[in-house]
């Protein structure tokens, strides 16, 4: 098992959890971000910024190393950088 393979299993251990907690409100979200993870599809920015407020109450980390260990599940991307090579085509 990789790395990453383990983080993946933590981490929908407590998408898990936290969806069958009543008094949280966002928890039909968990169970979706568990689907993505599951079909190995990528977190947006805004998921994982979401999943790293609740792992901040749950793990004695801060929030810098919790979205550099979840960095894995993101899409990597460039901003588009805007040129006028098409118009002088």
């Amino acid at each position: 098992m990789t790395k990453k393979e383990k983080k993946k299993k933590v981490l929908i251990h407590y998408l898990d959890e936290w969806s069958k907690l009543k008094h949280i409100q966002s928890r039909h979200l968990f169970a979706l971000y568990k689907d993505r993870l599951l079909k190995d599809k990528y977190l947006t920015d805004g998921m994982v910024n979401h999943i790293v407020v609740f792992l901040e109450r749950e793990v004695d980390s801060d929030r810098s190393s919790l979205l550099d260990s979840l960095s894995d599940f993101k899409r990597q991307t460039e901003p588009p950088t805007a040129t006028l090579d098409r118009f002088f085509q």
